[in-house]
């Protein structure tokens, strides 16, 4: 369990952005919907089971009318935007409840023309995201240096005793380290990298939605704690809103410690059966419970 003090903040006191979504059209699903979405919401499920679309799709939301973060990687997934529709359909629609209210995006290709409709209205010309969101893969690192505070190297600090900052050179990202060495990030394991850049990507943002791609990739299990502590405790002082994927059971298990059964986090499992994905959602006090009485099998 994390030693870290209280933040003064609980996850159900920060404003959710996305509270549910229904997608249409939308990769591999003619229709999915997902409803009771938390502050953060770990998706679970067998490999292609679509858990990484779900992020595509929250993604593809907060980007609203703006097309343009669609066509380029990691979203684009090769550069042909046109796969984002279900079976290379004309139609795809992000129907999401925002602070109450529908927020339904619809998006129609119209053979080269893209356009979209918000709540019905077509939108002209170049658009703005409906909210800041913020995607990240194996390959996606959208981290400003600039903007990392004091309190984000401390966080480090905690899961990595020996960093004591980073520094920017004119090629590379530099760990300055306790013993006065400096050297490139490039030059760490997999476990460092996640880490600065997860957890940086969310210090550089705020009132956003991220979206996490296999966010245990890389995280040797003696390290699970004190960055799922870090996680939530960014999440919360941030505003932000976290979508990710796992498969490690190790993973989870310290992410339900560190919530300390938080009800405004969510563990959500998806099931595909005779081509059919539904959903299962826990909040973490009840997927504690599970695995703590019953072994239950979350993923």
């Amino acid at each position: 369990m994390s030693t870290r003090p209280s933040s003064g903040l609980n996850v159900l006191e920060v404003k959710i952005l996305l509270e549910a979504l229904t997608v249409s059209g939308f990769r591999k699903y003619k229709r999915l919907s997902l409803s009771g979405l938390g502050k953060i919401n770990c998706l679970l499920g067998s490999n292609n089971v679509g858990k990484t679309t779900i992020l595509e799709a929250v993604y593809v939301w907060a980007c609203g009318a703006n097309i343009q973060p669609l066509k380029s990687s990691p979203i684009s997934r090769g550069g042909d935007a046109s796969l984002l529709f279900h079976d290379r359909n004309e139609n795809m629609t992000l129907d999401g409840i925002n602070d109450g209210q529908r927020e339904c995006f619809t998006h129609t290709l119209h053979g080269e023309l893209w356009e979209v409709q918000h709540n019905g209205e077509t939108i002209h010309g170049e658009a703005d995201n409906f909210c800041p969101a913020v995607f990240i893969d194996s390959i996606n690192h959208p981290v400003n240096i600039e903007l990392l505070s004091d309190a984000y190297v401390q966080e480090i600090n905690r899961i990595f005793p020996e960093i004591t900052g980073f520094t920017m050179s004119s090629d590379s990202i530099n760990v300055v380290r306790k013993d006065g060495g400096i050297i490139p990030i490039y030059l760490y394991g997999n476990g460092l990298q996640k880490c600065f850049y997860v957890l940086g990507s969310m210090a550089s943002c705020r009132n956003a939605v991220v979206c996490i791609d296999e966010i245990d990739t890389g995280l040797h299990h003696s390290v699970h704690s004190g960055f799922c502590a870090s996680l939530i405790h960014s999440a919360m002082t941030n505003n932000l809103q976290i979508f990710m994927t796992t498969h490690s059971i190790e993973f989870i298990d310290s992410f339900l410690e560190a919530s300390q059964g938080d009800e405004g986090i969510k563990i959500i499992t998806l099931r595909e059966k005779s081509g059919i994905v539904t959903a299962r959602t826990l909040n973490a006090r009840e997927a504690m419970n599970a695995r703590d009485n019953f072994s239950m099998e979350l993923r």
